[in-house]
């Protein structure tokens, strides 16, 4: 069963939107990536999504090198309480240990380093696609 797979992607930086967009739709075929700069955009959507007005993303990937920085943390604790069950991959440019920690600790499910390259974006999520959709199950889309 081929299935659209609605994947919110929270990312301020254009360039990193068209590479995350791409490699998605060519390693993941059923994705549908949602995009939003902002965190008070990922707020509106989600419940627009809970209220029924558009289908709730499967996942959600979280770039936490945002402007300003403190917008993608509150918006990883927001997501942590308000969707407990969608499952949040932070994404980030660099792998201070600090940083790693701070994802966990507020929530994160997942920590990624964001490629430099398509080749190494497509590679992410292959695998990202194996284990997120293979390996582990997900709960029913906003049924949580």
């Amino acid at each position: 069963m081929n299935r659209t797979l609605f994947i919110l992607v929270v990312e301020d930086n254009p360039d990193h939107q068209l590479l995350i967009g791409y490699s998605l739709r060519a390693s993941i075929p059923q994705a549908e990536p949602v995009f939003v700069s902002m965190a008070e955009e990922a707020i509106r959507y989600l419940e627009e999504c809970a209220s029924g007005k558009k289908p709730f993303p499967r996942l959600c990937l979280l770039g936490i090198d945002q402007a300003p920085p403190e917008s993608a943390w509150y918006l990883l604790r927001e997501l942590r309480k308000r969707y407990p069950c969608l499952p949040v991959l932070v994404l980030s440019e660099q792998e201070d240990p600090a940083c790693i920690r701070q994802a966990y600790e507020s929530g994160a499910h997942s920590f990624l380093t964001k490629p430099h390259d398509l080749e190494g974006w497509e590679v992410q999520f292959k695998l990202l696609s194996i284990y997120w959709l293979g390996v582990v199950r997900l709960p029913v889309a906003g049924r949580c």
